[in-house]
């Protein structure tokens, strides 16, 4: 492979040679995986986390965002009560 062509001078067919030559595939050569939603490590395709205690901590991050996410409604909701009071009136 030679050297990439860098967009902003593509039109005029100068070549950067100091960008990385593209990849032909993305898939690793070791197979399908995943990787971890918490650590990043690899796990197996099914799996969601690599162990027991990534497994605890996304459980409590989803409890979490799911309670934030109950008070967004809420706020949303009262703000939307004291709007529409203060606009019948």
């Amino acid at each position: 492979m030679g050297a990439a062509v860098d967009r902003r001078s593509e039109s005029k067919g100068q070549v950067n040679a100091k960008a990385p030559p593209r990849l032909l595939s993305t898939v690793p050569a070791e197979g399908d995986h995943r990787h971890c939603k918490v650590c990043g490590k690899v796990c197996g395709v099914s799996e969601d986390t690599c162990s027991r205690a990534c497994r605890e901590k996304r459980a409590a991050q989803i409890a979490t965002r799911r309670n934030y996410s109950y008070l967004l409604y809420a706020a949303i909701a009262i703000l939307l009560v004291a709007f529409l009071s203060s606009v019948i009136r």
